[in-house]
């Protein structure tokens, strides 16, 4: 099932409940123009239908000073509600743009943001009803090695038709490190009242290593907290009381194996205080076990996150059905480092080329799904279905990807 050609970059996909309704969220590059894409197919992907979410125009053919990044999507289980979003950077000003449909995607409304400062990055965050939008950014101030990162978030509560800024009070001082580029994370609550970000430094020389940080802030009172050796990937429930940060982080690089610390939290409220649930060092080449994904459910008890080697190979999935008080592991080999879980978390997935390892138990047991049709891995984006319909694969050059047809959110 083709959706369209000249794709670049990176994706995001996501699917109703009953798997009838897809959509992609994509880039495509054309003569003089890079666009990003909503495609949408309401009949499991057999027709398809396109509009577009942003373009910049590249004059000559050269590379633009405006830009599209990381595309995101969102759907509720119903499939009536979807919300997809990108970065922008217009003229070197960041921003975020959106498109949200209520009613299944015949009629949308559009909105863009644009931050004001020196953003030294940014990335938007969303509810699935699209009325709640976050951008999650850092602002830098002075000059290496005494620079400041000063944590904002923007936020609208109506669709992006206003917007209000919340800064932390004192600006973190980093005076040994810089931004790792692409280090940063940020999630909102679907009620919106809690917004969090995360972002990774790294030491100037070789002795210091990398760190990660967090600011979570509680909307409705204007208040941060900040907590240090503590970030990454982000999921949060509904309410916003439970959120679940699972990172990564290398050690001082003094030889030739760097060691990398791997850690998991998770807060029962709404970032208040935290607890680390998992914890693990090894040698970045040998032993060494990076935590990808964190998902929560939006009822805040089940959890799960994935271990990778350092090959992006999946080596284990842990899982929680009681806010994180106990794990269960499971050991799975699988050649793609990637977890997907649908919003209530009963159903746990981790794709690879022949098919998907699937939990419907919330990671207590697992099973190996084959595709029904196989999708190829050609130019345009294809997607095909299982035979019970609860799962779907999306081919893009050179990768098959899966995902679950319970609202789940996957990007590339």
């Amino acid at each position: 099932m083709a959706v369209g050609h000249r794709p670049i970059g990176s994706w995001a996909v996501a699917s109703s409940g009953d798997g009838r309704t897809v959509a992609l969220v994509w880039w495509q590059r054309l003569a003089r123009q890079d666009r990003a894409v909503l495609s949408m197919s309401t009949d499991s992907g057999r027709s398809w239908t396109s509009r577009t979410l942003g373009s910049f125009s590249r004059a000559g053919g050269a590379s633009p000073s405006s830009r599209l990044e990381a595309p995101a999507l969102l759907m509720s289980r119903g499939g009536r509600r979807i919300v997809a979003g990108t970065r922008t950077r217009r003229n070197e000003l960041p921003g975020v743009r959106t498109l949200r449909t209520t009613d299944r995607g015949d009629s949308w409304a559009s909105a863009s943001h644009t931050l004001d400062t020196d953003a030294q990055n940014w990335t938007p965050a969303f509810s699935d009803s699209g009325r709640v939008l976050a951008v999650g950014h850092l602002d830098v101030a002075g000059e290496f090695p005494d620079t400041t990162y000063t944590p904002r978030v923007d936020l609208s509560s109506n669709g992006g038709r206003s917007w209000s800024r919340q800064d932390l009070d004192d600006p973190v001082p980093i005076s040994q490190a810089y931004q790792v580029e692409g280090g940063l994370h940020a999630a909102v609550s679907a009620t919106g009242s809690t917004a969090i970000v995360s972002w990774t430094s790294r030491g100037a020389t070789q002795e210091h290593g990398e760190s990660i940080s967090s600011a979570v802030l509680n909307t409705r009172h204007g208040e941060w907290s900040v907590h240090e050796g503590l970030g990454g990937h982000i999921s949060m429930s509904h309410n916003g009381r439970r959120i679940l940060v699972s990172g990564s982080r290398l050690g001082a690089d003094l030889t030739a194996h760097p060691s990398v610390t791997s850690e998991v939290w998770i807060s029962r409220d709404a970032g208040s205080s935290w607890v680390s649930v998992y914890q693990t060092v090894g040698n970045v080449s040998l032993s060494g076990l990076w935590v990808r994904s964190a998902t929560i459910s939006r009822n805040g008890r089940r959890s799960a996150f994935l271990l990778c080697d350092s090959g992006d190979r999946a080596i284990s999935v842990l899982s929680s059905t009681d806010v994180g008080r106990s794990w269960h592991q499971t050991g799975i080999k699988y050649d793609t480092c990637d977890l997907m879980a649908s919003p209530n978390g009963k159903e746990l997935a981790v794709y690879g080329d022949k098919g998907l390892r699937v939990s419907h138990n919330a990671g207590m047991s697992w099973r190996t799904r084959i595709w029904r049709q196989s999708p190829t891995s050609a130019p345009p984006p294809r997607v095909a279905k299982s035979a019970d319909s609860r799962l779907f694969a999306f081919a893009w050059p050179d990768a098959i990807h899966g995902g679950i047809t319970s609202g789940v959110r996957r990007n590339r």
